[in-house]
């Protein structure tokens, strides 16, 4: 997992010196964050009392695998900034809370939202594919979960969650870019860090235009501006590719060596 090889003595992740090798209380209780918001995205499931319910249950794995895939990739990236630098300041520590503040109230709207997403298209493949019967079904969704004129509203609270977490992200990697010199972060290192800060960047706007679509939606009262709020969010591929490709040529005069 941690990905070390050695370099002239020193362990390295990537072209990252590995200066957080030896987790600290902070990345520890982190971890244990991570491990209760996936706790609470399984118990927000009730325990099957029947057949019927354990079937319920069993359904509620996409949706519950869908919440841990995010949670896990949060925690990936959480990871990687603490493998990579090893700040653990004042600065990094409130970032640090904040984020594992929004990752544990983020949970339920991200569960809930896996749980609308596999629900509505499952019902819709039926539809299309099994029996127009099942349209019935779908129309009560709106009654049963959440109607359409709400999704907005979802939307809002879920671009919230999201767009705080990556923006914390962003702070993190500026504050370790401006701690460059008592980091001696090599050239190739403050590239790569532009390139993060530049991805992450990426993904904050797009985030930022799912809100805007989604207030516009509130304010308006446009209930499917929830579905294009969400769907905007397939822009993340494109984009972090495009800024990849921008990246991917460190600089002539740069060495993963430390000056």
């Amino acid at each position: 997992m941690r990905q070390l090889v050695k370099k002239k003595g020193e362990p390295m992740y990537g072209i990252f010196t590995a200066r957080g090798r030896d987790a600290s209380r902070l990345e520890q209780l982190s971890d244990c964050v991570f491990a209760l918001a996936i706790t609470m995205s399984l118990l927000s499931t009730q325990a099957p009392r029947n057949f019927d319910e354990l079937t319920l249950f069993i359904s509620d794995v996409v949706p519950f695998t869908l919440s841990m895939v995010a949670v896990m990739w949060i925690w990936h990236g959480h990871y990687q900034f603490f493998m990579r630098y090893g700040l653990r300041d004042i600065r990094i520590i409130v970032l640090n809370t904040f984020m594992m503040l929004i990752v544990l109230f983020f949970i339920y709207p991200l569960k809930f939202l896996s749980t609308w997403l596999v629900s509505y298209f499952t019902l819709l493949a039926k539809a299309l594919l099994i029996s127009n019967e099942y349209f019935r079904e779908l129309n009560q969704m709106g009654t049963q979960m959440i109607p359409w004129s709400d999704m907005p509203e979802l939307m809002i609270i879920y671009d919230c969650g999201f767009l705080s977490i990556y923006i914390a992200f962003v702070l993190m990697y500026r504050h370790a870019i401006k701690n460059g010199d008592s980091l001696n972060l090599s050239e190739a290192e403050v590239h790569a860090t532009k390139s993060i800060i530049a991805h992450y960047t990426g993904i904050v706007a797009i985030g930022l235009i799912s809100l805007f679509i989604a207030l516009l939606g509130f304010l308006i009262d446009w209930e499917f501006s929830g579905l294009f709020a969400g769907v905007i969010y397939a822009l993340i591929g494109p984009v972090s590719y495009f800024i990849g490709r921008k990246y991917d040529k460190p600089p002539l005069n740069s060495t993963s060596d430390h000056a």
